[in-house]
């Protein structure tokens, strides 16, 4: 199937999200600018901010100006895009694990830990009004906050989300 065949057939699926908005100016510049593939693939390299995406696209340009099997390229290619996600969603489990180990440690045992505390400190004779501003913060201000900042900092660590 000739490479800009295969452009086209793949600009059509939407799921594949910002590589098939490429793959749809790749094929808007060889049909309505006239360029031919190695053109459109020069513009398209030159437009795209992804050092992974603009390499593939270079080295498919380079299989095509050479005669290379292109076919060859592009299944080894994913086996080695496909490699580098499965290690990068091993190190993302890893990272998760101690993440869930610093979240149950400090905010659930740490919170119920000061809670009983305080309610001790409390009944003992402390400061009745002091005590229950602190147990408010740490439950209502706190806790939440510092949830939404390991549900962004696990959103941000995300191999899914780069």
């Amino acid at each position: 199937m000739p490479p800009d065949k295969v452009f086209e057939i793949f600009s059509r699926f939407e799921e594949h999200g910002e590589i098939s908005k490429e793959a749809k100016r790749i094929v808007l510049d060889m049909k309505a600018f006239g360029l031919n593939i190695y053109e459109a693939l020069s513009r398209s390299i030159e437009r795209v901010p992804s050092i992974e995406l603009r390499d593939l696209l270079w080295s498919i340009s380079s299989i095509l100006r050479s005669g290379g099997d292109l076919a060859t390229f592009l299944r080894e290619r994913s086996i080695f895009y496909l490699n580098n996600y499965r290690r990068k969603l091993a190190e993302f489990a890893r990272n998760l694990a101690i993440y869930l180990e610093i979240y149950l440690t400090i905010l659930i045992l740490g919170s119920i830990f000061f809670t009983i505390l305080t309610s001790i400190m409390m009944g003992l004779g402390g400061n009745i009004s002091g005590v229950v501003f602190i147990q408010f913060f740490v439950v209502f201000i706190f806790i939440p906050l510092t949830s939404l900042g390991f549900i962004i900092l696990i959103k941000a660590s995300s191999p899914g989300e780069e």
